[in-house]
């Protein structure tokens, strides 16, 4: 059974997927309650509220394995990510799209069509030497990037939604979706898959090292101070 995903990535709208019945907001009696969770109120409900919240949901049979742990084991295993391991997660199978003429890529076809008629080339495309319509090869190739670069970003959205239900590391993968939301990152300004694979696959190692770092704040204080925040909060740039 897959994981609820109601998100919508900025890339390609994905369609929300079924939410299941356990997986719920919680019962009005939680809200604002932070009293700490002791090992004898630990139970299937908040299992399943943990692994939406901090996760996008989980399975009936993963939130029954989260509720047989203590709090403090569940969530080394969410937020440590103790035991464990995202390395088979696949990386991202790129199609060979890419030619190197194509660098630098112009910001408009105008700018395109003004290179060639200058140099008689441009994006590794020579102008058609008589005849009419002489720099439509190179049109032609400048649409081309533009076309096969949105239908390769198009596939590194699904690779990236099926990480993310996949992912036995769910918080990272969702801290990434956050700050992927904040700073509202566009394939039609990119125009390169390449740099926005880039960015998501930064992003995913950021998360990692600052909830290490949070952890290891926390842990050694014992809680978040103002003295301590700043190292949690620190390398998150707010744009």
């Amino acid at each position: 059974m897959l994981r609820s995903l109601g998100i919508l990535i900025a890339f390609l709208p994905v369609a929300p997927l079924p939410i299941a019945s356990a997986q719920t907001a919680g019962p009005a009696a939680w809200q604002n309650d932070l009293t700490p969770i002791g090992a004898k109120d630990w139970n299937y409900d908040f299992a399943a509220h943990l692994l939406e919240r901090a996760g996008f949901g989980g399975t009936p049979e993963e939130i029954a394995a989260l509720a047989k742990m203590t709090p403090a084991q569940a969530i080394a295993r969410m937020v440590r990510f103790e035991g464990t391991d995202a390395s088979r997660l696949p990386a991202f199978d790129e199609s060979p799209i890419h030619d190197p003429g194509l660098e630098p890529f112009p910001p408009s076809r105008p700018a395109v069509t003004d290179e060639a008629k200058k140099t008689g080339e441009a994006l590794g495309i020579q102008v058609k030497p008589d005849g009419s319509r002489r720099m439509q090869p190179v049109v032609n190739e400048f649409f081309y990037w533009l076309r096969a670069s949105a239908l390769e970003t198009n596939r590194v959205a699904y690779w990236w939604a099926n990480r993310m239900i996949d992912s036995p590391q769910p918080l990272r993968e969702k801290m990434a979706l956050f700050w992927h939301g904040h700073f509202a990152v566009n394939e039609a300004k990119v125009r390169d898959y390449r740099k926005l694979l880039d960015y998501l696959e930064l992003e995913i190692r950021r998360e990692a090292m600052m909830l290490s770092e949070a952890c290891a704040v926390t842990e050694t204080s014992g809680r978040v101070t103002p003295e301590t925040a700043p190292a949690i909060a620190g390398p998150i740039p707010l744009g």
